[in-house]
Formats: structure tokens, sequence, C-alpha cells
């Protein structure tokens, strides 16, 4: 298996390289359009990413790991639906999960299955805070099953 990191800060990507020099870590431009062909990878996913975005920016990301994710393939989220006053950054944009699913089928034109949601309560807080999303990408590939990878975001 090949793993591959996608990072927006120039400096994690930099450390990231020279923590792991045989893995592939690529810099996330402010356009946030990935630098892969399309179909690329069997499993697209981001940690907590989706939240430090705006909507039309969490749209374009979301389009973009949808683009990147091979039919059959999978995309997974880990991230935080729910906030308890105010974030504790102001670049944090709360979204639902409501919102987060309508982005979602915007995104991949609804060409996608939902297959596990999960609802995630950190240690030592009282709320249900987190969520995990997995869908599986709908569709008929462009080009052979060759060469597939996973892709970090």
């Amino acid at each position: 298996t090949r793993f591959v990191g996608l990072e927006i800060d120039e400096d994690t990507v930099r450390t990231a390289r020279a923590n792991f020099p045989d893995r592939r870590f690529d810099h996330l431009g402010s356009d946030l359009l990935f630098p892969y062909d399309d179909e690329s990878f069997d499993l697209v996913f981001s940690v907590t990413f989706m939240r430090h975005n705006p909507a039309p920016a969490k749209r374009t990301l979301l389009s973009e790991m949808w683009r990147v994710a091979r039919p059959g393939g999978r995309l997974l989220f880990l991230e935080n639906f729910v906030f308890t006053g105010q974030p504790e950054k102001p670049a944090i944009y709360p979204t639902s999960v409501t919102e987060f699913v309508n982005l979602i089928l915007d995104a991949t034109v609804g060409q996608v299955v939902l297959e596990h949601v999960e609802s995630l309560r950190y240690p030592h807080e009282d709320l249900f805070t987190g969520g995990l999303i997995s869908l599986l990408r709908l569709g008929i590939p462009k080009r052979s099953n060759a060469g597939r990878q996973v892709a970090q975001h």
C-alpha cells in the first residue's frame, strides 16, 4: 500500500518529508485543487480539516476528494460537528452534520452511498461532538485499477 499526505501548511509538509523521507507529502495550494489525477485513490480521508474552511472551500475540498477517489473507493471524514460555546480559534467554521451531508451531496452530484455514520465522544467531554462518516463512491472507473493509492489529508 502506498500512502500520500496532502497538507496546506508548508512547514508541516517539510517536517513530514524530513521525518518520513521514503513517503510522499504534497503541499495543497490556496486554490485547494489536489495535484492528482482523477480516480487515483482507493481511499481519501480527512481528519478534522473541514472545520478550518468556510462552506465554499469545504465544497471545493469535497469535490476534489470525490474526483480523486476511484469508483468503488471510499471517502472518510473524522470531524467535529458540535461546538460548545465559541470555537477555540476564530478560523473555525462549525458545520452541522446535515449541512455537511448537503455539501457532500452537492459536491458528488449524489453519486455516493453513506456506508457508516458514528457519533464520537472524546475523553473528558460530556457531549458527543465528533463524527465519523464513511462514503462509497459510485460509478464506473474511467481507467484501469493499476497504481491505486491511499490519500491522507
